[in-house]
């Protein structure tokens, strides 16, 4: 019998929710997630969709997603995000 659960991808549905712009389902399905999932989820993501879903949550969510992930990738989305965005995001 073969206990191994499959492994957790949580970058594809990360994907198809930015993908979907579905901002209520992006903030469920992140707060489901441990922060290593988050972690892992969102470094696996292209840096388009990266910047995409920190532009799509409220600034305070946002900035704490951006704290699970690497820095390089959080400031690589940083100077893509419009900066009002950014700024908001940086003040939380």
């Amino acid at each position: 019998m073969d206990s191994e659960q499959p492994e957790s991808t949580p970058w594809i549905d990360l994907e198809r929710l930015v993908d979907e712009a579905d901002i209520g389902g992006l903030r469920a399905y992140l707060d489901g997630l441990t922060p290593v999932e988050v972690a892992r989820g969102i470094s696996r993501l292209e840096e388009a969709h990266r910047v995409h879903l920190l532009s799509m949550l409220e600034p305070d969510h946002a900035a704490a997603v951006a704290e699970q992930i690497p820095e390089v990738q959080v400031v690589e989305a940083m100077e893509r995000l419009a900066p009002p965005v950014a700024a908001a995001i940086l003040h939380e």
